[in-house]
């Protein structure tokens, strides 16, 4: 498969850069739905939708979005339509500021990376 992931979550990289591109960045999640967004920018397109799993998007503080691997050389309106929608409902919710404890943390890591693996075999 020709994709690449986007991702803030170390799970997701540890676990798929084997078998996939993996992009990981240590920045919150609307840094990454900005990253797809300027790749979508450059003719790839969307795979995976940004806001997935009723999960809210000021909830988890992890996010993979998975894109094509290559740029189509025409951009996807509509997969830029979708990442501006994800990057409006981020700016409406605000992140929380309470610390999560590490726990947490490991559960939101294996939600994202159980939706991203569901996103995966639908393709």
């Amino acid at each position: 498969m020709n994709a690449t992931i986007l991702t803030n979550n170390p799970l997701v990289a540890a676990r798929c850069a084997d078998s996939l591109t993996v992009e990981y960045a240590a920045v919150p999640p609307m840094a990454i739905l900005v990253m797809a967004r300027d790749r979508i920018h450059l003719g790839h397109t969307l795979l995976s939708h940004p806001l997935y799993g009723g999960i809210q998007p000021n909830e988890s503080p992890y996010r993979s979005i998975l894109i094509s691997g290559n740029p189509c050389g025409a951009l996807d309106v509509d997969s830029l339509r979708i990442i501006e929608s994800g990057l409006s409902a981020y700016e409406k919710r605000p992140p929380k500021s309470a610390p999560l404890p590490e726990a947490l943390h490991r559960d939101y890591q294996e939600i994202d990376y159980q939706i991203l693996s569901n996103a995966l075999t639908q393709l």
